[in-house]
């Protein structure tokens, strides 16, 4: 009897330690070879989604002599209008991924980039359309001063003078032989801008057709000539992306 009591004792002891190991296995999320797959582990807590990083520029490949490269992009598809740049007339704005470029009635709006410069060739590229009631000026500034950037430097104006004709001015005056009178803006259609000084040869491209080209004998350039920009004449300019290009000049 006493035989039968100490063994059954002895089996209940044994009976309880395998349970007891069991559960620290389970808890411990490790198999315990007791039957039954072991307690799932609780997946980690998802980290918190960054904030949207205001619209930046990304340097890209150094300028090579005789060939553009990429050095500035923006897309406008952050919360706020990046530090690079600047309002000095009008508002800018973003709007789901677009730059918005509004100037007051019967007034200009200029937006300056100040970093980084571009103080001898230079290429800027965009994408835009242009709404308002009197359509004037979907129209790039390069070589510019940063004090008066709408009286200094290249302007390649697409559709100016109150969308009457495109021409270049240069620090504020009209080369007379780069005034053409097509094409000319249509509200809300979107244009693809060139403009391009290449060492003095600057020319102006709409939807990738040249609309004038001039040849400067004395080039602007330098570091008081470096800054590019926007500019339009009551209307509002509804900007997509801006890319600028820059090169070394060609070994001669």
């Amino acid at each position: 009897m006493s035989k039968r009591v100490s063994v059954g004792f002895v089996s209940a002891v044994i009976g309880v330690a395998f349970l007891v190991g069991c559960e620290g296995a389970k808890m411990q999320s490790k198999p315990c070879g007791c039957g039954g797959a072991p307690a799932a582990s609780k997946p980690a807590a998802a980290p918190a989604k960054p904030a949207s990083a205001p619209a930046k520029s990304v340097a890209a490949a150094k300028p090579q002599a005789g060939k553009w490269a990429l050095v500035f992009t923006d897309d406008f598809n952050g919360p706020k209008l990046g530090p690079s740049w600047e309002a000095v007339q009008g508002q800018a704005t973003l709007d789901k991924g677009m730059l918005v470029l509004k100037a007051e009635s019967e007034g200009q709006a200029v937006l300056l980039l100040r970093q980084p410069s571009f103080p001898d060739n230079v290429r800027m590229e965009f994408d835009a359309s242009i709404s308002g009631t009197g359509l004037s000026d979907m129209t790039a500034i390069v070589n510019a001063s940063s004090s008066e950037p709408a009286d200094t430097g290249y302007m390649f104006q697409f559709g100016g003078s109150g969308n009457t004709e495109n021409h270049l001015r240069r620090d504020g005056d009209v080369i007379a032989s780069t005034a053409k009178n097509s094409p000319l803006l249509t509200a809300n259609k979107v244009y693809h801008v060139v403009a391009e000084n290449d060492a003095g040869k600057l020319t102006l491209y709409v939807d990738d057709k040249p609309v004038f080209q001039y040849t400067d004998p004395k080039p602007l350039k330098g570091a008081q000539r470096a800054f590019v920009g926007l500019y339009t004449w009551d209307s509002t300019l509804k900007i997509d992306r801006v890319m600028i290009y820059t090169k070394e000049p060609a070994a001669k």
